[in-house]
């Protein structure tokens, strides 16, 4: 019991730590910037108006207001309960798919539920769960009772989906991350077939590659989140928090855009989601235009909401994204994915040598 109590209480301190290190220091990959490398084709004939333009579209099979979807941060520490608390209540009141942290430390301790629970704030948008790939190993102690439980508190928590992330980078340079990774895809096999929640699989920041996002739309899980390497390095984060077993991992995975890209020729069944450095509207729209359906953002909607410019930094990005959808004569989000692009420096290389012919963008009807 006491070892229990010693493990619970120090996921509680790292869950807590994680908050405040990418809310208090620079964090982000220090990359290439792969969004300057995507131009928009001006259209200065648009023939449209800025009302006539639709951000609506659907998550879940619901429908929500924009492709915005509050990602997933945290969870298990009062600390981070006020804090879901209020992403609960702005998702809600812009109608916004909202997804949870991850539920690991309601496995261990089903106290912690609370802390996760937004149920009776955010009553209507889509909202998902969140689980480690490690929890999902077949091979591992417990696996039937774990995958139980994993779906009970789902249902507690009344979410329509789950998202299992990968992070293999971050649990290989944490001190006390797990080294086992093998039988993944097989757990999430399982729980393909085990339940009817809409299924995510996302990464934490070093992206999911192509090849991963075929393999994970043959299960046909719904949506993949690339998460690539633009946003908050995690390898970066637990050397700031408590040192790491292996350095040298700052900079490590691929970028958002040539995930993006590449991944949607592989897919016939799930979604795309762009995840890692939106930081406003254009860069959405980017991601958009290249082939993602949905952005989640999480880092930079949580520094705005203790900055206590939460809304107003969602504003903007809507703005920003009606803005380039004007610029391109896109009506709707459909039309966005396929506004003409002109792909430059980088990234250009990149899909080159993936065999992506970059003039198709210019060229799109």
């Amino acid at each position: 019991m006491l070892l229990n109590l010693n493990y619970i209480m120090e996921i509680k301190k790292r869950k807590d730590a994680h908050i405040d290190i990418t809310l208090k220091n620079e964090v982000d990959y220090t990359t290439h910037d792969y969004f300057n490398d995507v131009i928009f084709l001006h259209n200065s004939l648009p023939e449209l108006n800025l009302s006539d333009i639709d951000l609506t579209c659907s998550f879940f099979g619901k429908k929500v207001k924009s492709p915005i979807i509050v990602g997933s941060m945290t969870g298990g520490t009062e600390y981070s309960k006020q804090i879901n608390q209020k992403l609960a209540e702005f998702a809600e009141k812009n109608q916004i798919p909202l997804g949870l942290g991850s539920i690991r430390p309601v496995l261990e301790n089903s106290s912690l539920l609370s802390t996760f629970d937004v149920s009776d704030i955010a009553q209507t948008v889509p909202k998902f769960a969140n689980i480690g790939m490690a929890q999902l190993i077949p091979s591992s102690k417990g696996f039937d009772e774990r995958l139980s439980s994993i779906l009970s508190i789902c249902d507690k928590l009344r979410v329509e989906g789950i998202a299992i992330h990968l992070n293999p980078l971050q649990e290989i340079v944490q001190p006390e991350g797990d080294n086992e990774f093998n039988g993944c895809i097989e757990g999430i096999k399982i729980l393909r077939k085990t339940t009817r929640l809409k299924l995510i699989v996302k990464e934490t920041g070093a992206g999911i590659n192509e090849f991963i996002a075929q393999k994970l739309d043959d299960i046909k899980v719904d949506y993949i989140d690339v998460n690539g390497s633009l946003g908050t390095s995690w390898s970066k984060v637990e050397y700031l928090r408590k040192g790491s077993k292996v350095e040298g991992f700052d900079n490590w995975g691929n970028n958002t855009l040539f995930l993006i890209s590449t991944a949607k020729r592989r897919l016939k069944f799930a979604k795309l989601i762009a995840g890692g450095g939106l930081n406003d509207g254009i860069k959405c729209a980017k991601s958009i235009a290249l082939g993602a359906q949905h952005c989640s953002i999480a880092k930079f909607f949580l520094r705005s909401m203790f900055a206590g410019s939460l809304q107003q930094t969602y504003d903007h990005i809507l703005e920003q994204i009606k803005t380039c959808m004007l610029l391109t004569g896109s009506k709707n989000l459909t039309e966005l994915q396929n506004a003409k692009l002109i792909i430059t420096g980088k990234l250009k290389e990149e899909l080159q040598v993936s065999k992506i012919d970059v003039s198709d963008y210019y060229f799109r009807p």
